[in-house]
């Protein structure tokens, strides 16, 4: 894999962890959040194999790949269950998914200084 494909897999891998700290207006927004961007980014970017690409480059750790195949399973099962939607801010999924991204962006960034 060249350079310019290694990072704009991490550029895509940052804003798809970074998209939970979206403050939503309403069930609408996020209604739009969770299954037209977010799902579909963290299906692609937080994938095992696009993972195990940016844990090889030294990009990720073993830790950080764990709580993004966690995000990925919690974002599955919430567009599993569209019923969720007109409360999941206040659901505890989301919130689990929205401090799992808070991690990820932390311990990524202690792992590139």
């Amino acid at each position: 894999m060249d350079a310019a494909e290694l990072e704009r897999r991490i550029g895509d891998f940052d804003n798809t962890a970074n998209v939970c700290g979206i403050d939503m207006q309403g069930p609408e927004e996020l209604l739009e959040l969770l299954y037209e961007d977010f799902a579909v980014s963290v299906g692609s970017f937080f994938h095992p194999v696009n993972l195990d690409i940016l844990l090889t480059a030294g990009v990720i750790t073993h830790e950080i790949k764990e709580r993004c195949l966690t995000v990925e399973r919690k974002v599955d099962y919430l567009t599993q269950h569209p019923d969720l939607v007109e409360t999941i801010k206040g659901n505890s999924r989301w919130e689990e998914v929205v401090e799992l991204c808070k991690q990820i962006c932390a311990l990524k960034l202690l792992h590139t200084l």
